[in-house]
């Protein structure tokens, strides 16, 4: 078929065998499993060779049986198989990975209104245990009046809690949906010789479980760094406010921590 019609009618032989686009399209397929270089000089020859044999092969084929497909790819050329190792990697990559993380799912928004929820969580949590220290030294207060301020300020602390659930959510779910059109658009718009040269359960693989991991691992995890870093410089900070010769002690543990990790 060429650009929707049907242009010649035949056996897979009487097709390859008529010099037309289906040979081109055996030829062009044939190409695609192997790689040869282009350097040497003996794989220059053995091309010179491969093609004289095959246009003999060609002209025997009436004469011969019907090859199959399979039987007659194997007259390709000899060279290396373009399907590779996987690679993958291990250890410490740094931030950038959570940084494209960020970037490819334009989350910026969802990311900052995260991270403003986690400070009004902070302070409020701040606060109330400070109106309790506060309210204990007013000699006259009422039980009615210390238990409803720490009421309403732990309302607001469980509600800056829910906005930042919902943030992160809201991000997680933005950044699936890009990463997940992304690779369905890539797979579509593939060459063949993507698919010749990837093994289908390698794409399988990164439509499952590699997605899973951006689905869930990576917005729980952003969630939790950020959560646990600006909960520790709150606590550095109030410490630092009451006792600053703190900062002495909070900066040379992290050098510590830092040089040995």
């Amino acid at each position: 078929m060429d650009g929707g019609s049907i242009t010649q009618i035949g056996s897979y032989t009487e097709l390859l065998m008529s010099g037309t686009a289906c040979q081109e399209l055996v030829n062009a397929h044939r190409d695609a499993m192997t790689v040869v270089d282009p350097l040497s000089n003996e794989n220059k020859v053995q091309q010179e060779d491969t093609d004289t044999i095959q246009a003999e092969e060609y002209n025997k084929c009436y004469s011969t049986q019907q090859k199959s497909e399979g039987e007659i790819s194997a007259l390709g050329l000899p060279g290396v198989q373009l399907t590779e190792e996987e690679e993958k990697g291990t250890g410490d990559f740094g931030w950038r990975p959570f940084l494209d993380y960020i970037v490819v799912s334009k989350g910026y928004l969802f990311l900052s209104l995260a991270i403003l929820s986690q400070f009004g969580f902070v302070i409020f949590q701040a606060a109330a245990t400070y109106w309790l220290a506060i309210a204990i030294q007013i000699p006259k207060i009422s039980s009615g009046l210390l238990i409803g301020v720490y009421t309403g300020i732990s309302t607001l602390n469980a509600v800056f809690v829910h906005l930042r659930s919902i943030y992160s959510a809201h991000l997680g779910l933005k950044a699936s949906k890009a990463f997940f059109y992304g690779f369905i658009n890539s797979i579509f718009k593939a060459p063949m010789l993507f698919f010749d040269s990837t093994p289908v359960g390698r794409i399988l693989t990164r439509a499952s479980s590699d997605l899973s991991i951006l689905d869930f691992d990576l917005p729980v995890s952003i969630g939790f760094v950020a959560a646990g870093s600006i909960e520790l410089v709150a606590a550095i900070g109030v410490i630092a406010f009451v006792t600053w010769e703190v900062l002495i002690v909070a900066i040379l543990v992290m050098i510590a921590v830092t040089y040995i990790q």
